[in-house]
């Protein structure tokens, strides 16, 4: 599956991040989204090559990068309740705030990156969401066939 990615980090170059987030649906095709976070360069010609912290979102098929500093507020929210969540030894009770404050960092990541999303990424999306079915479907079947005919 291949995958769109919006940027408006203002970062071109490379870096390193790290998962802080992960819906439990992730590992599943199409399904689920995953919070990133950590540093990349601003590019080449980036005096020292200058880091910029960034907050990825990983979505089925669409990938956003924006600057950290554009969602703060709400990746401190996502972080202290990791913590929280770690302290507790992984306490059921703490996962719907902990959820919340990931939804919360979602919606922040999408406002940044609102008018950097054009119809073209959705077409992307569509598209490729379209190719896997058929992939599937047609796999699906030609288990349906063998089966039927004992092979």
């Amino acid at each position: 599956m291949s995958r769109a990615d919006i940027n408006v980090s203002g970062t071109c170059g490379g870096g390193s991040s790290v998962k802080i987030y992960e819906t439990p649906e992730y590992n599943y095709p199409w399904h689920g989204a995953q919070i990133m976070h950590g540093s990349f360069t601003a590019g080449p010609t980036s005096p020292d090559n200058q880091r910029i912290e960034v907050v990825e979102l990983c979505l089925p098929g669409l990938n956003i990068r924006v600057r950290a500093d554009r969602v703060r507020t709400e990746l401190r929210a996502l972080l202290a309740a990791n913590q929280a969540w770690e302290v507790a030894v992984y306490s059921a009770e703490l996962q719907p705030a902990r959820h919340q404050a990931f939804v919360n960092l979602q919606a922040a990541v999408f406002s940044v990156a609102a008018r950097g999303i054009t119809v073209a990424h959705i077409e992307r999306i569509a598209h490729e969401a379209y190719v896997d079915g058929l992939r599937h479907g047609e796999e699906a079947m030609r288990g349906r066939f063998r089966e039927m005919l004992g092979l």
